[in-house]
């Protein structure tokens, strides 16, 4: 993909900057990268990542020839210069009663939307968190008669900043793109008659099943490697 053929100028800029300070042979020297046949070439999809550090966007953007867009929490784009300057990048933030319509005409226009399932990065020596972001919003798609597919991806290696606090670890960044999820057809019927018939805690149940399945799908891809799981 051309930088020209970016919508967002800034974003293309970005890249270019990125590619310039990481010439292919010094790339594939600090950045491993497998799988990437299964993140479609066009068309809404949505990559779901494990969340190490604030590494990770930049990281991702680079192994990914796609303009991105990102989900993030509201605090991060409250920072001073650094959350203007994400809003300009592609960044979604989860504020105000809109939020969930612009990611959903964000996938509709066609562009891949990053939704970390862990959301924040994990403290050290805790346990991941996880959220069924990501499910949820494919599942909505689906309602929508649209397909955006649900790649897990699994995250390894450096971590430069983990929950507020400086951490290094020496080594290659390994990023692995496994297949899409795959949704049932009974459970597809099954969550359309739910959301028809208003049942939320069905449809939430659904969510769940296959948000699990979906951060097992990225441990393995991680190797369990990740700092904090």
């Amino acid at each position: 993909m051309k930088y020209s053929d970016y919508d967002n100028s800034l974003y293309g800029i970005g890249k270019r900057l990125f590619d310039i300070a990481l010439p292919m042979p010094l790339r594939k020297l600090l950045i491993y990268e497998e799988g990437k046949e299964n993140v479609p070439e066009d068309g809404p999809c949505i990559i779901a990542p494990r969340h190490n550090s604030l590494a990770d966007p930049p990281v991702l953007g680079i192994s990914i020839d796609r303009e991105l867009y990102f989900l993030a929490k509201k605090d991060i784009l409250d920072w001073p210069v650094a959350g203007r300057l994400l809003r300009r990048l592609n960044t979604i933030g989860i504020e105000g009663m809109d939020y969930y319509d612009r990611i959903l005409k964000t996938l509709e226009d066609g562009y891949p939307l990053v939704i970390f399932p862990e959301g924040g990065t994990p403290k050290r020596g805790t346990d991941r968190k996880t959220g069924r972001g990501a499910i949820r919003t494919a599942l909505s798609m689906k309602l929508h008669g649209a397909d955006a597919p649900v790649i897990p991806v699994g995250m390894e290696g450096p971590v430069l900043w983990c929950a507020g606090k400086p951490v290094l670890y020496c080594g290659r960044v390994k990023v692995r793109f496994g297949p899409k999820i795959e949704f049932g057809q009974e459970d597809l019927d099954s969550y359309k008659e739910m959301n028809e018939r208003g049942y939320r805690e069905g449809m939430k149940e659904i969510e769940w099943r296959y948000t699990h399945h979906l951060v097992d799908e990225i441990s393995r891809l991680s190797g369990d490697a990740g700092t904090g799981a």
